[in-house]
């Protein structure tokens, strides 16, 4: 059986291009480059840790989305507790997710 340090799990990789607030959550608008993102997954964000929470693509919730789903291109994510003052600082940024 391969242990995890041999096959190590890779992180999903979304670019962050633009940001709003709707119901008092900040929504991040990007695509997902790499790999297969799910709620639940977290990130870090200037060293403190975020949880997604949310996932949408063209005015539906997903459950998860690959990085070759038509739905990757277009995506909008939110994290708990993330403000839209703090998602504006990772606007070009990569966010990795594991």
């Amino acid at each position: 059986m391969p242990s995890e340090k041999n096959n190590p799990v890779e992180p999903a990789i979304f670019v962050a291009q633009d940001v709003f607030a709707s119901n008092n959550q900040a929504i991040i608008m990007g695509i997902l480059k790499k790999g297969t993102l799910e709620p639940e997954t977290k990130t870090i964000i200037n060293g403190k840790s975020y949880t997604l929470v949310d996932i949408q693509a063209f005015n539906r919730h997903l459950k998860s989305v690959k990085s070759e789903d038509k739905e990757a291109s277009g995506l909008g994510i939110v994290l708990a507790s993330l403000s839209t003052q703090e998602a504006q600082m990772v606007l070009g940024q990569e966010l990795r997710f594991m």
